[in-house]
């Protein structure tokens, strides 16, 4: 694994700590991770029945609504404690990444066709216990 996916793994869970803007902290995801090549190749497909929970439930609040996911493809890097990847709430589309490690992380939904309908929701498990991995 590359010592760049590492330190950005680092400095994107420090950000994310010290309450960066979520907006930001997706822009950093986004250009340290998502955007460079070869990171798709890093992790595996790993659907987690707790991280999809942990979705739904900051989605549903955020709507105050019972939304239904149609998509979720989330993938797992493990070196990382590294969940990321798209998901869909009916025309809702969206974009997460989530740290097991210190039970953090972002997803972006985009409701719209304008930047007023992207929205940027914290994602944080209230047990103290990481998300598992199996």
């Amino acid at each position: 694994m590359s010592t760049n996916f590492e330190q950005a793994a680092v400095d994107l869970k420090a950000r994310l700590t010290n309450g960066d803007p979520l907006s930001d902290c997706m822009v950093f995801f986004d250009k340290h991770f998502s955007e460079v090549v070869g990171f798709l190749e890093l992790g595996r497909l790993k659907q987690s029945p707790k991280i999809v929970d942990l979705v739904c439930s900051i989605v549903e609040k955020s709507f105050d609504a019972e939304l239904e996911l149609t998509y979720s493809k989330f993938f797992y890097i493990k070196p990382l404690c590294l969940y990321h990847g798209p998901c869909n709430f009916g025309n809702v589309m969206g974009n997460i990444f989530y740290f097991t490690d210190i039970n953090q992380g972002v997803i972006g939904l985009d409701s719209g066709s304008d930047e007023q309908s992207i929205q940027f929701l914290e994602l944080r498990e209230a047990a103290s216990e990481p998300a598992s991995v199996e």
